[in-house]
């Protein structure tokens, strides 16, 4: 995300309610990706997270589909971007993936070397997922 591009809080929050939604966490590898049929919507998300790729594939051998548009991120360095700007609005299961994702690509190899400074002042992206408190009330 752009130093210069901060959208409101509330179109953060819309954008991480339709990654909620739609996204699914990959197995292996770093790249984000989900798609619909709803061009406004594709277009509106990928305006806000200003990271990441939006492809229109057209299914021109059946004229009964509307075309698919596809948001992916095209590397771990989009992806963790991406899920630092949408973390705070992510519900408890995606906020955990989130997280864990995030730590995936920090552990990394390859990102370490890529962003030494980052890696040598790493924080450690952990979700909360207990409310209660850490101190001990006796």
């Amino acid at each position: 995300m752009s130093e210069a591009k901060k959208p409101h809080p509330l179109h953060r929050a819309w954008a991480a309610g339709v990654f909620d939604a739609k996204v699914s966490f990959p197995k292996n590898g770093f790249v984000l990706r989900f798609d619909s049929v709803n061009e406004s919507t594709m277009k509106r998300f990928y305006e806000i997270v200003g990271v990441g790729h939006l492809t229109i594939y057209d299914r021109k051998n059946n004229s009964m589909l509307r075309p698919i548009w596809v948001f992916a991120t095209l590397s771990a360095d989009d992806s963790r971007e991406l899920l630092l700007f949408l973390s705070p609005f992510l519900t408890g299961k995606r906020m955990k993936e989130a997280a864990n994702l995030i730590g995936k690509i920090e552990r990394s190899d390859v990102w370490k070397r890529k962003h030494p400074e980052k890696a040598k002042a790493l924080v450690v992206h952990k979700p909360k997922t207990d409310t209660s408190s850490d101190t001990d009330p006796a």
